[in-house]
C-alpha cells in the first residue's frame, strides 16, 4: 500500500472505516463518541507498558479498535494532506520512534522531575513524537494518553478534558519549535490535576454504562 489514497472509500476523503460511513462529519462525530469510551476504559485501566513503541502502538489500538482495522499499525503511507509537518517517511517510523524512547528511557522516563520540570521534558517528548506522525490518524490522542500514562509513572495526574484536540493539534503541527515547546508545556501545566479522583467502587458500574452506550449507537443514520 504506497498511497493513501488506496485507504479512502472511493469517491470520498473519509479512511475505510469497521463502520462503514461514507461521511466525513458522521465519521468524526461516531469517532468522538467511540474513542471517549475507549479513553475512559484506559482512565479506570491505564494499559501496562515500558513506554516504548509497542506500547505507543498498544495505546493506539485500544482507542481506536471499534473504528479501523489498521489502528495500532505503523504508517506505511506518506501523509500530504495540509500537514506543516508531514511525518517521518514510513520506512523510518520505527527507527524514528525507538530513538526516541530510547532517549526517554535514558531520563529514566522522567522520574524525579519537579512538575515545571517535568512539564517541559515531557512537552519535548511530546513534540517529538507528533514531528514522527507514527499513524494514519487519531496521534494526537494516543500521543495524550500515552503521555496521561507517562505521568501516572511519575505520580502525577493529568486530566486532558479541558484541553482541546484542536489545541493540541496546533500546537502539534506549528511549525516554530521555540513557542511549540512552549505551549505544549503550558497546555501540560493546565492539565494537570492537584487533586485526582481515583474511581474505585464505580469501575464496575461505568464499564456496564459504556458496554450499554456501545450497543446503542447508530452512526449509520
Amino acid at each position: 500500500m504506497n498511497d493513501i489514497d488506496d485507504l479512502k472509500i472511493p469517491g470520498t476523503d473519509v479512511f475505510r472505516n469497521k463502520l462503514g460511513i461514507t461521511d466525513g462529519h458522521k465519521l468524526a462525530s461516531a469517532e468522538a463518541d467511540l474513542t471517549a469510551i475507549r479513553l475512559t476504559q484506559l482512565h479506570l485501566k491505564p494499559l501496562v507498558g515500558a513506554f516504548t513503541t509497542e506500547h505507543l502502538q498498544t495505546v493506539h489500538n485500544h482507542i481506536y479498535q471499534d473504528i479501523f482495522a489498521w489502528a495500532g499499525q505503523l504508517r506505511e503511507v506518506e501523509l500530504r494532506e495540509r500537514l506543516t509537518r508531514p511525518g517521518a517517511p514510513p520506512g523510518e517510523i520505527e527507527r524514528a520512534l525507538n530513538r526516541v524512547f530510547d532517549r526517554l528511557s535514558s531520563e529514566n522516563h522522567l522520574k524525579g522531575y519537579e512538575l515545571d520540570e517535568w512539564a517541559e521534558r515531557s512537552g519535548y517528548y511530546l513534540a517529538e513524537l507528533g514531528d514522527i506522525q507514527p499513524f494514519l490518524a487519531g496521534n494526537e490522542l494516543a500521543l495524550q494518553e500515552f503521555t496521561r500514562e507517562l505521568a501516572l509513572e511519575n505520580n502525577i495526574w493529568l486530566q486532558w478534558d479541558g484541553i482541546t484536540k484542536e489545541q493540541i493539534t496546533d500546537e502539534l503541527n506549528s511549525a516554530l519549535q521555540g513557542s511549540r515547546a512552549a505551549n505544549l508545556r503550558r497546555l501540560i501545566m493546565l492539565a494537570f490535576d492537584p487533586e485526582p479522583v481515583k474511581p474505585h467502587h464505580t469501575r464496575e458500574l461505568l464499564r456496564n454504562t459504556d458496554r450499554e452506550r456501545g450497543r446503542e449507537l447508530d452512526f449509520t443514520k
